[in-house]
């Protein structure tokens, strides 16, 4: 009787339990069926669905005479949607020369749970090869668009690059981003249980970028790049720009150095940032006596000074302030055309003592200086210009040896290019755009400056970038550069145009921080002459000046 007692006792006990399991069971469940429905079936979507971009292929860009600069070609990309094996993961870093960082990273994601993991983008054919050959089925592949470079390092710094999503990160990649790199699209992938697709449904098609050509030539391009690189090395200089304009405003060449390689755009800018830098556009430095043939233009044009004057240069010194501003050479009395060949600081600040400060600002504004010109380039400065509220009383003469005034090297071709395509302001350009246009200067002032232009780079400052008979117009600036009131060096630099009768080409050359000689007479002048008789003789000009 006690033993059926028992076994009746321990029968209620296992009901109970189960009784209560059993409610307990029904509950959850109708928890998970009914109050989290919702969360458990957005869960269940973004598991089975996900939305991914296709990227565009980019537009190929070439020079004005049809030569591939950039061009977007087919590759693969490597990727994981499961964790690799210590030793799969070894073989993996080897194929692909990856760092320890890397794969600590790739190990981390694994880590946190998450299943796709990139193992390298954009791949090179020999490392796509190498991954193939190894065998593990784990090792997926897509096909991406690669930026591709063929002439390497030539215009890189017009050109910029791309990062490693094919979106322009600098250049004209950057600036023409929206018609040259196209308009993304999206696609959605179904998985299966274990993540792999099993059917894709293109939701909005993707727009391919459009092709552009630049008016950059090529072979210019590579003569100015070798011209500068040699100068640079020979000088032992920092860094330096040139740039190469015709008489349309157009951008022929315009080279920065040190140079980069496009091709490796995402490397460069991890370990040496500063050579991704344009200096052509973005070096900012005072123009020193180039600016001289700006002032006796501007004193021409306003009726303030003849071409046949004799100026006291003071013995070689002038008052501004409380300082006195000097010559290289004590200069006595000369002639206008002699105080710009011999580079007088005296003779064009007494000159730019004539024109009235506010009608010498707006004619600085004219010339282009103190803004941007407007190039369809990323990092342009607009120099340095102060409105004349905020110049002293000695600034004006200041600004007329190139002091207290700064610029950039394509800022200061426009401002040439004024003389060289008879006296109008023209935007450069680097696409074949219609550029903004101003008149500056009279015909006949034009010439004038022209002619004392000509006897600098025959007898003056600027001898050594004289062409010999065909003609040149040019000239030597030397600044010094300050840097919280303490000199820290020189910039160098000339700027001209080509040949004389009929201007065709603009030439700026600048050179930042060299060692040793450091005028322009000696550093720059030079360069532009190397650069001047390729023109010539590269050109369909040289013949019409023979006949001329």
């Amino acid at each position: 009787m006690r033993r059926t007692n028992r076994k009746n006792g321990k029968d209620i006990w296992l009901l109970i339990l189960f009784s209560v399991w059993g409610t307990l069971l029904i509950v959850r469940l109708i928890e998970l069926q009914v109050f989290q429905h919702n969360f458990f079936s957005k869960r269940k979507i973004t598991q089975t669905r996900t939305i991914e971009k296709i990227i565009p292929r980019r537009g190929t860009i070439f020079d004005r005479n049809g030569l591939v600069l950039a061009i977007s070609v087919s590759s693969h990309s490597a990727f994981v949607r499961k964790e690799l094996t210590r030793e799969e993961l070894k073989k993996v870093k080897e194929a692909l020369h990856l760092t320890n960082y890397q794969v600590q990273k790739m190990v981390k994601r694994w880590r946190e749970g998450k299943k796709f993991t990139w193992l390298k983008r954009k791949l090179s054919e020999e490392e796509y090869k190498k991954l193939k050959s190894l065998g593990i089925k784990k090792i997926e592949f897509l096909k991406e668009p690669k930026r591709v470079y063929p002439q390497g390092t030539l215009a890189a710094h017009v050109l910029g690059g791309v990062n490693i999503d094919n979106r322009g990160a600098a250049g004209i990649e950057f600036s023409l981003q929206k018609y040259i790199g196209g308009t993304p699209g999206e696609r959605e992938i179904l998985l299966d249980a274990l993540g792999y697709p099993i059917d894709i449904k293109t939701l909005k098609p993707m727009v391919p970028g459009k092709d552009i050509k630049l008016t950059l030539d090529a072979k210019i391009q590579h003569v100015v790049e070798e011209a500068l690189k040699r100068r640079i090395r020979e000088a032992r200089a920092k860094r330096g720009a040139v740039v190469v304009l015709n008489t349309k405003g157009e951008i022929l060449a315009m080279s920065s150095y040190p140079f980069y390689d496009p091709n490796h755009y995402s490397e460069t800018y991890a370990k040496n940032r500063g050579a991704l830098r344009n200096f052509a556009l973005s070096l900012i430095y005072p123009p020193g006596s180039t600016m001289k043939f700006i002032d006796m233009a501007i004193a021409f044009q306003l009726g303030k000074l003849r071409m046949n004057e004799k100026i006291f240069c003071e013995n070689g010194k002038i008052r501004a302030g409380r300082k006195y501003i000097r010559d290289h050479v004590p200069f006595g009395i000369l002639s206008v055309p002699e105080i710009l060949i011999h580079s007088s600081n005296v003779g064009a600040i007494k000159i730019v003592r004539r024109i009235p400060r506010n009608i010498f600002y707006q004619y600085l504004l004219n010339f282009g200086f103190g803004r941007k010109t407007g190039v369809e380039l990323p990092g342009e400065t607009g120099g340095i210009l102060r409105r004349p509220e905020r110049w002293n009383s000695y600034s004006r003469d200041y600004i007329a040896i190139g002091q207290e005034i700064a610029t950039s090297p394509l800022q200061m071709a426009a401002a040439t290019l004024v003389i060289a395509n008879s006296g109008e302001w023209i935007q450069p350009h680097i696409t074949f755009k219609k550029p903004l246009r101003k008149k500056v200067l009279s015909e006949e002032v034009v010439i004038k400056v022209r002619k004392m232009m000509k006897d600098v780079v025959e007898m003056g400052t600027g001898i050594k970038a004289n062409l010999g008979w065909i003609g040149s117009g040019g000239k030597t600036g030397t600044a010094e550069k300050i840097v919280h009131g303490k000199k820290i060096g020189y910039t160098p630099s000339f700027v001209g145009f080509i040949p004389y009768s009929h201007p065709q080409y603009v030439v700026t050359v600048v050179i930042d921080e060299p060692m040793g000689k450091y005028y322009g007479a000696d550093v720059a002048a030079p360069l532009f002459r190397e650069i001047g008789k390729y023109l010539l003789m590269n050109s369909n000009i040289y013949p019409a000046v023979v006949l001329q």
